[in-house]
């Protein structure tokens, strides 16, 4: 654009500017239930389903607790102006280890602003088009920081597991997907001369007491008569977004 308002950092990063779409807090989204298929024949896959009201589609957050191992599957548009959000929430991964228990979190969304909120006294940008992208009346989003995993290749047979320390923050809460890439492998099945084929699904993450954790979890196991070889698995880097639930 040639004219309005720009506002920048001490470093001359653009912070905000009419053409820049805010997001809007909207709420937290709602459990409706399991989503898990009928006779599913994964183990390890608990998922919720989660619901919520926007023009828009909504960019959720998943709020950190210590005890929780997460994953937000996918959001998808399921009736008018209603999404729904499918979640990984377990206390364990499953795969070769426990089976995994079925946990609720707490899901909180942001969305572009559909339109201006409230009246009276307040400072609103609006784009060439007239849509307002910022709203001092709504509840802006306000990042905190940006965790970065980077690639790796996990020792042979191990899972995947990489942490970022968390900043400070009241009430932190995660916006990313950290999937895995060359999620097949083999190994061997003692006793039976075979071996079983293991499918991976995309990287999880949980929270330990100061850091965020990601690792990878199986999904499908079947024996194959192949003969074995060491498991193998790589991960890409990815980048996850945070926010401070306090800040609403």
């Amino acid at each position: 654009m040639t004219y309005g308002l720009h506002i920048e950092n001490d470093l001359g990063g653009l912070l905000l500017t009419p053409e820049s779409p805010g997001l809007a807090y909207i709420g937290t989204a709602a459990f409706v239930g399991a989503a898990d298929p009928v006779g599913s024949p994964s183990t390890a896959k608990v998922l919720g389903r989660y619901r919520v009201t926007s023009t828009k589609e909504p960019l959720a957050f998943i709020e950190l607790r210590g005890d929780l191992l997460f994953s937000v599957y996918s959001v998808t548009l399921s009736a008018a102006s209603t999404w729904d959000i499918l979640v990984y929430c377990s206390d364990v991964s499953g795969g070769n280890g426990a089976t995994p228990t079925a946990r609720v979190a707490a899901v909180h969304c942001f969305a572009p602003l559909a339109a201006p909120v409230g009246g009276g006294y307040g400072f609103r940008l609006l784009d060439a088009a007239g849509n307002c992208t910022f709203d001092l009346g709504a509840k802006m989003i306000m990042p905190r920081a940006i965790g970065e995993f980077t690639a790796a290749t996990p020792p042979t047979g191990s899972f995947d597991l990489q942490s970022y320390a968390l900043p400070s923050m009241s009430r932190p809460a995660i916006c990313g997907l950290a999937d895995g890439v060359g999620s097949r492998g083999l190994v061997n099945s003692p006793g039976s001369g075979t071996s079983t084929e293991l499918d991976f699904a995309g990287a999880f993450l949980f929270r330990a007491p100061s850091t965020l954790d990601r690792t990878q979890m199986c999904v499908r196991a079947e024996p194959v008569d192949i003969p074995p070889f060491a498991l193998r698995m790589r991960y890409r880097a990815s980048t996850v977004l945070l926010i401070d639930m306090a800040d609403y």
